[in-house]
């Protein structure tokens, strides 16, 4: 692996570093759940360089291709910071305001538990077991918390919380915020992250081949993955059938701040295009092409949104768990979800397009 991340120069907002990062061959993993694929990324972190906030963006392509236009995999168009939302609701539809609500559960209203151990519902090796109890999800001090903490529970040495809007907030199209603050800690891996609601193209398709990918015609939208071994350090990741390691569409934003104050983490979502930001800020952009199927854009249908906060794995554990530093807080202060208004496009300008 290189030692030094190639940088690529682009006209974007003065505060970003845009960078990507050399080719690299895939290790083994289990590719067979959503997530696993993104542990071919995570040595690619170590690149990071540069002071201040700090985007790292790539899809497995050289600079060179980037600016020879030979691949779309590199869709890593930055977006004015005087992007408008005259194409989003003013108001929310779906609003969950942590720091108005008293202590006290979640509201089985509004989020569905994932209960089991980790190992059920991915590929990645993380450590927990998914509990729905107040010690590992609740309301507190106008926040949500899911806590991870080590303990002893039915053969697993950690408990933790997977929550999860499907059947109470299932959206196509639209605008996502976020505000939350990540945990510190050596193996904790927080997560806020979509899937798809509908399964538009695994529903009547059969993998009779056990395509690894398979999973992955419904693709994957990730707002936010970090992990504790590489503090001040978040990615954003869209997946899909075509654009999985070493091709995937991503970033990596570097911000000190992440786990000491709240951030806001959004998705604008249209029918042609994801613009990842974080405190109103677009770093990441994927635009959808002409003649693209659902192998490269399969963001037509329903999804919905999940938080998680991991303990280990291929990735968050790669460089071991600090129990001491146990147990580990994700924090939300809010939620809320822009209905997308069809008719009111309002195209963002862009400094320069590499595709």
């Amino acid at each position: 692996m290189s030692n030094m991340a190639e940088k690529l120069q682009i006209d974007a907002p003065a505060e970003l570093d845009i960078t990507t990062a050399p080719d690299e061959s895939p290790d083994a993993a289990d590719l067979s759940s959503p997530r696993s694929l993104l542990d071919r990324l995570r040595s690619r972190s170590a690149l990071l360089v540069g002071f201040g906030t700090l985007a790292l963006v790539g899809a497995g392509v050289s600079k060179a291709a980037l600016e020879t236009h030979q691949t779309r995999s590199a869709t890593t168009e930055l977006a004015a910071t005087n992007h408008n939302h005259e194409q989003f609701a003013s108001k929310p539809s779906w609003s969950q305001d942590f720091s108005k609500m008293p202590d006290g559960p979640l509201s089985p209203a509004k989020w569905h538990f994932v209960i089991g151990p980790a190992a059920r519902f991915s590929g990645n090796g993380d450590k927990e077991f998914y509990r729905k109890k107040p010690a590992n999800a609740r309301v507190e001090d106008g926040a949500l918390v899911l806590e991870a903490q080590k303990q002893n529970f039915k053969g697993y040495n950690y408990t933790s919380a997977r929550i999860q809007t499907q059947d109470t907030l299932d959206f196509k199209y639209g605008k996502l915020d976020v505000v939350a603050k990540t945990p510190k800690g050596r193996g904790s891996w927080p997560a806020i992250w979509m899937l798809s609601s509908d399964h538009k193209y695994t529903k009547h398709a059969h993998n009779t081949h056990e395509d690894p990918y398979f999973w992955l015609r419904d693709g994957e939208i990730d707002l936010l993955e970090a992990v504790g071994m590489q503090p001040g350090v978040y990615e954003t990741v869209a997946q899909s059938y075509e654009y999985h390691w070493p091709k995937s569409r991503f970033a990596y934003v570097k911000d000190p701040s992440i786990s000491d104050k709240f951030h806001e983490y959004s998705l604008e979502w249209t029918p042609k295009k994801l613009v990842f930001l974080l405190d109103n800020k677009p770093v990441y952009e994927v635009d959808k092409h002409k003649g693209d199927t659902f192998k490269q854009w399969p963001y037509d249908q329903r999804f919905h949104l999940v938080m998680d906060l991991a303990v280990g794995g291929s990735w968050a554990g790669q460089r071991g768990i600090d129990n001491t530093s146990l147990p580990w807080e994700m924090k939300i202060k809010s939620v809320n979800y822009y209905k997308y208004i069809s008719g009111k496009q309002t195209e963002h300008k862009k400094h320069k397009h590499t595709r």
